[in-house]
């Protein structure tokens, strides 16, 4: 009888012990999930992401890994949704600048702007991109002045951000300030930007170009 139970014991160890032995963890589906989020296999890393939720439902960056896996395939109200509860576990400037992009993403303008003030207030060192979109929204409201301004601060923390070169050009057109615009279009160029050449084509002529 003994010598039944070792074999008996024998048998549940070898049936049992390797699923015990290789079951995954949050941390490793979460670092399975960035692997393959690398690899841009966006929609495979979000199923690692599930898993790791699955077991550690309070876990701020995998929430925030699956986030931004979400935006990269232009899930946008997904994403915004798991920067929420990111920012519900542990709130980061980082979870609220990329929670501020999706909601700008998504046309809900004035949520991106909270967002990006609370990057402001929690980064003291806030990245140019965070300006430039906040300009960005206030020339989609008309608001132009205010437009220039988030793009003048976007420039001074980034010399050669082209695009917000062009943009506070945009802006200044649309407040007759045509030889700045023209100057602004034509730095927007000097640093690369594709699309200037056509607004000075389009706006300006040798007159307005220093």
């Amino acid at each position: 009888m003994k010598t039944n139970y070792n074999i008996r014991a024998l048998i549940f160890i070898t049936l049992f012990f390797p699923a015990f032995a290789f079951a995954q963890t949050a941390k490793e589906f979460n670092v399975s999930g960035i692997a393959k989020a690398k690899d841009s296999d966006y929609a495979a890393a979000i199923q690692e992401y599930d898993k790791a939720l699955q077991l550690d439902s309070n876990n701020a960056t995998i929430y925030f890994n699956r986030g931004i896996a979400k935006a990269k395939l232009n899930d946008y109200l997904g994403a915004i949704a798991d920067y929420t509860k990111s920012n519900a576990i542990e709130p980061s400037a980082d979870t609220y600048f990329n929670s501020g992009f999706a909601k700008y993403k998504a046309a809900k303008l004035t949520g991106a702007m909270e967002d990006f003030d609370k990057v402001i207030a929690m980064n003291s060192s806030p990245p140019a991109e965070v300006y430039f979109y906040r300009g960005n929204i206030k020339f989609m409201n008309s608001d132009y002045f205010s437009a220039i301004k988030e793009f003048n601060k976007a420039i001074e923390l980034k010399s050669d951000y082209a695009k917000a070169y062009f943009n506070k050009g945009l802006s200044e057109h649309n407040l007759n300030q045509q030889e700045e615009s023209c100057n602004d279009f034509a730095k927007a160029k000097e640093l690369g930007y594709a699309e200037s050449q056509a607004a000075i084509t389009k706006y300006c002529n040798s007159s307005n170009l220093n």
